[in-house]
């Protein structure tokens, strides 16, 4: 029982005379912990890193009474360490937050916990304070404890937001409550208040992009969503290169003649540039070097260790969750490095740009240079920090699930947005045009250009083996529809489906041939600026028809089963095997006879760009 009695409890009270509780009796685990420290279950290792983590929430400690004081005006209580006798020596001792286990929570008590949670504020709760006037004392709250050591993280996060982020988000908040300010801002965008500024406001203090969601139907859209995104992203080359555009869209801040002295710079000594951005400013190097993610994950790695191997467990349920949990380094790993290309490339042109917005803003006499570099790469390059996404991208895991990729869109709306309001009190229209070239045409042609000419699609977007003025009219068009389309929330995504599906359907007549303007004739054109959750869902639904098509006899697509087959399997594994898609599913319909290569360069060719070359 792991030195609990009855009702799972580790500790019994001690009563006085008056039937109240003076005391707990906690010799049953006591005498648990000596027998683990006796049988080696417990050893020397363990109590070090135990006091470890011990030490790390004590340093944390005075951040945070700094900040409570600041916030309420004097120094919260502390609950004083107490010393442990171990065979290996006496141990200073610390504390770990007492997180209730609300899966074991009964409806009544659940409520208890978070109307004690709320009053109690959310760092009080964690922390070891008892202050006057909270609804419930933290000592007093018998609850089932949560053992899951990745909760360690989230109080670390949640110590470390108090310290730095608490009286200042304070001191936001009184600001939105000031009846002056807010009458203010209603002269100017009526309601913005609740549905912009305080939610903002949340967000950037949580330090999360939505709220999290207690429903097993929310959390598995976020996941998927995640998933989704990992399979189209991984190790895509194509996209990888189009990072490039994102000069053109820097160039609607910054002059031309400024990023290329910039990228000069960076050519001559790139470690040094970089090394002197970082220095400057604590945003970009965030930005560049933050490890959050990969310090989550080794936690979640160690506190959901595969503590039954496959071989040992039992029954085909229990192989399968035993399977499950071996993938999960996998998973980890693939989340760290699904977008390692794009990233590298982007590290680079931040560096490039945000030297090249510093010199800018000190040219034009800026107040602050390095705030004004930072504001360069946070509005032109996409930035998926909680305080700097859309609203609309911090919605619920359904609304995010449909929108995987609008934050660049999104990024571009609101920067063609700013130029317009600009445009309109300077009367500079054709500065605004050549802006909205920057930001729109000139990314979205190139991003064209890039995946044709590393597909072999070529140029002849109608497929009728000549290049005409309709082929150049429909590249120089038709991915700036795209692109604009895709700025459109929701409906964006849908509209991209349906035209690109149109495309493919020649009996549409005039619809068919103005969907292949905008989208060309290939199948996958326009899915990227669609729904990859939906588009990973039905394609693993189609390989299920495949299949059952196969066992009837029929003949199927060898190149596109391999396909659906691979999205399937990682929609049941929660590993991305998109970059498997396209050398598999072209061998695939080699392997078939359905493709059939003239010669050696067009087979590695196909294996490449996972198409039948013409």
């Amino acid at each position: 029982q792991g030195g609990r009695g009855a009702d799972n409890v580790w500790a019994d009270p001690i009563y006085d005379e008056g039937n109240n509780i003076v005391g707990w009796d906690t010799s049953r685990f006591d005498g648990f912990i000596a027998r683990c420290y006796a049988e080696g279950i417990i050893t020397k290792a363990d109590m070090d890193f135990v006091q470890g983590v011990w030490d790390l929430l004590e340093e944390i400690k005075p951040l945070s009474q700094k900040a409570y004081r600041r916030m309420y005006g004097y120094y919260f209580e502390e609950v004083p360490a107490e010393s442990v006798i171990t065979p290996w020596g006496i141990y200073r001792g610390g504390y770990v937050p007492a997180k209730a286990d609300r899966a074991l929570l009964t409806e009544q008590t659940r409520y208890e916990e978070q109307d004690f949670m709320l009053n109690a504020s959310s760092f009080a709760s964690a922390m070891p304070v008892r202050k006057p006037g909270f609804t419930m004392s933290r000592v007093d709250v018998h609850n089932p404890l949560d053992f899951d050591l990745s909760r360690l993280c989230s109080h670390l996060s949640q110590s470390l937001k108090f310290a730095y982020m608490g009286p200042t988000a304070i001191q936001v908040s009184k600001i939105l409550n000031d009846k002056r300010f807010a009458s203010a801002v209603d002269k100017i965008d009526k309601g913005v208040d609740m549905a912009l500024l305080r939610p903002w406001l949340d967000r950037t203090y949580q330090q999360r992009v939505s709220a999290p969601s207690d429903s097993w139907i929310g959390s598995k859209l976020n996941s998927l969503r995640g998933l989704a995104g990992m399979n189209v992203m991984a190790l895509n080359l194509n996209n990888t290169i189009q990072q490039i555009t994102g000069f053109s869209v820097a160039a609607a801040e910054v002059p031309a003649r400024e990023l290329a002295h910039a990228q000069a710079l960076y050519f001559k000594g790139s470690k040094k540039l970089v090394q002197d951005m970082c220095e400057a400013s604590p945003f970009m190097k965030t930005r560049l070097e933050d490890r959050a993610i990969e310090y989550q994950s080794e936690i979640e790695t160690i506190a959901t260790m595969d503590v039954e191997g496959v071989a040992k467990a039992k029954g085909v349920i229990g192989k399968a969750l035993a399977a499950d949990r071996k993938l999960e380094p996998v998973r980890q790993w693939a989340a760290r490095n699904a977008y390692i290309l794009q990233r590298i490339v982007q590290n680079n042109m931040d560096a490039v740009i945000w030297t090249a917005a510093r010199n800018h803003g000190e040219a034009i006499g800026t107040k602050d240079p390095v705030a004004y570099a930072d504001s360069v790469v946070r509005r032109t390059q996409s930035d998926f920090a909680p305080e700097n996404i859309s609203g609309i991208e911090a919605s619920g895991p359904l609304m995010r699930f449909v929108l995987v990729f609008y934050n660049y869109f999104g990024m571009q709306y609101n920067l063609l947005g700013d130029k317009w309001a600009v445009a309109k009190q300077t009367k500079q229209y054709g500065r605004f045009a050549l802006d909205a070239a920057l930001i729109v045409w000139v990314p979205s042609v190139l991003s064209e250009l890039i995946a044709r000419t590393l597909t072999g699609e070529g140029l002849d977007v109608d497929d009728d083996d000549d290049i005409d003025a309709w082929d150049a009219l429909s590249l120089l068009l038709g991915p700036l529809f795209r692109n604009l389309i895709s700025m459109i929330p929701v409906a964006g995504g849908i509209l991209n489906i349906g035209g690109a599906t149109a495309a493919q359907y020649e009996k549409a007549g005039a619809l068919s041939s103005a969907a292949q303007f905008v989208y060309g004739s290939d199948p996958y054109v326009g899915k990227m600026l669609s729904t990859p959750a939906l588009q990973l869902i039905g394609s693993s639904g189609a390989f299920v028809l495949d299949a059952a098509a196969a066992l009837n006899g029929e003949e199927v697509n060898a190149r596109s089963a391999a396909r659906n087959f691979l999205d399937l399997t990682t929609l049941l594994t929660g590993v991305p095997t998109g970059p498997l898609k396209k050398p598999l599913g072209y061998a695939a319909g080699v392997a078939s006879g359905q493709i059939q290569p003239d010669n050696a360069a067009e087979l590695a060719a196909g294996l490449y760009t996972g198409r039948e070359q013409n």
